[in-house]
C-alpha cells in the first residue's frame, strides 16, 4: 500500500460506504458508531498502512461491526488483504 492508496481508500469509504444505522465521523478517517459498538479505519500518518480499531458490548456485536467493515473494506479495495 502506498499513502496515495490509504488516503483513496479512506476517501472512498466517506463517499460510498453503506454503514447502516449508524452516526459517521470522518475527522481523522472513518469512524462508525452503531448503539453497541464502533469501528474506525483511518490512515497512518508514520506508515502506509490502514489502521483498524473495533470495540463492542457483546462478541456477536464487534464480529458483526467487523464484518460492515470488511464487506465495505473489499467494495473499494477487492485486493486488500484484511486479518479479520
Amino acid at each position: 500500500m502506498t499513502d496515495v492508496t490509504k488516503f483513496s481508500i479512506i476517501e472512498a469509504l466517506e463517499k460510498d460506504a453503506q454503514w447502516g444505522d449508524a452516526k459517521l465521523t470522518t475527522i481523522d478517517g472513518v469512524r462508525v458508531d452503531y448503539p453497541k459498538g464502533w469501528g474506525l479505519v483511518r490512515a497512518s500518518n508514520t506508515t502506509p498502512v490502514l489502521v483498524l480499531r473495533f470495540e463492542a458490548e457483546t462478541q456477536a456485536e464487534l464480529e458483526r461491526i467487523q464484518g460492515v467493515f470488511h464487506a465495505e473494506l473489499k467494495k473499494v479495495a477487492p485486493d486488500l488483504d484484511l486479518p479479520f
